[in-house]
């Protein structure tokens, strides 16, 4: 395993985001529907059940990728190394600051560009698996869940092992900041600064301090299976690269459409 570090922007023009939400809504049944099916038909092989549901979350994600990337983007502009490219299907640990509920969109953008989109694996909260349908799916796809109070490693564990025997060519992404980063939430923010204070580390400006536990989870299991690092920071701007004003909450999936069509957003990989 070599720490792998790169540097490339992109810039998305975005427009409608309720074109997402009602593509969202459609195919949020299908999927599930799609999913039960690929359960029984490989109910007795988990090896075929692997390849069928990596086969279907890829095409989901490409059918969204699609809505997001083509019909609701203006322009992307990529540019810097691109070494990553040619590389086909690495295994990865992807880390990256969170500021919006479109960062997952981002970074499955360049997942697809790589062949690997269907492998993506997500290190998340507890409470995303209750989201109606599509938490109930990630849990059944390798998906490591944790609790910041009660963190059950026991678990996490059997799921990195359970990939490693697969040999799956895995995207593992997590958020060490553990939510997302909002300027507005103050006292949030304050209780960050203190608790950075309290262990010698000089606090972030644009960052919640990262939590280790998940990350340190992924490097003591799959460092020695993995091919590369990514460490990744996210930074939203306007069209013309402007970074958006740093007081203010970052474009959400929910925003309003008059948000969303002025908004664009960078992506600095470093």
């Amino acid at each position: 395993m070599h720490l792998l570090q790169i540097s490339k922007q992109i810039s998305v023009m975005t427009a409608s985001c309720k074109v997402l939400n009602v593509a969202l809504g459609m195919l949020a049944p299908t999927v599930l529907v799609l999913w039960i099916i690929v359960r029984l038909l490989s109910f007795q092989s988990t090896y075929h059940y692997r390849y069928l549901n990596e086969v279907l979350f890829e095409t989901f994600m490409r059918v969204f990728l699609f809505f997001f990337e083509f019909l609701t983007t203006k322009k992307i502009f990529i540019y810097g190394a691109t070494e990553y490219y040619k590389m086909y299907r690495e295994k990865v640990i992807y880390v990256a600051n969170h500021l919006s509920t479109a960062d997952w969109f981002i970074c499955s953008m360049l997942i697809a560009r790589q062949g690997n989109i269907g492998r993506t694996r997500f290190v998340m909260h507890k409470n995303l698996k209750y989201i109606p349908i599509f938490g109930f799916y990630l849990a059944q796809d390798s998906c490591v869940y944790v609790d910041r109070s009660n963190f059950q490693e026991s678990k996490a564990i059997t799921v990195i092992r359970e990939i490693i025997k697969m040999r799956s060519k895995v995207w593992m992404m997590i958020y060490p900041e553990g939510r997302r980063y909002n300027p507005e939430h103050l006292d949030v923010i304050e209780k960050a600064k203190e608790f950075a204070k309290s262990k010698n580390i000089e606090p972030y400006r644009h960052h919640l301090v990262p939590r280790i536990r998940g990350f340190q989870l992924l490097m003591d299991h799959l460092s020695q299976y993995v091919d590369t690092v990514y460490d990744v920071s996210v930074v939203y701007a306007d069209a013309d690269g402007r970074p958006l004003d740093h007081r203010r909450r970052v474009p959400q999936l929910t925003s309003k459409f008059s948000n969303f069509t002025r908004e664009s957003s960078d992506c600095l990989f470093s």
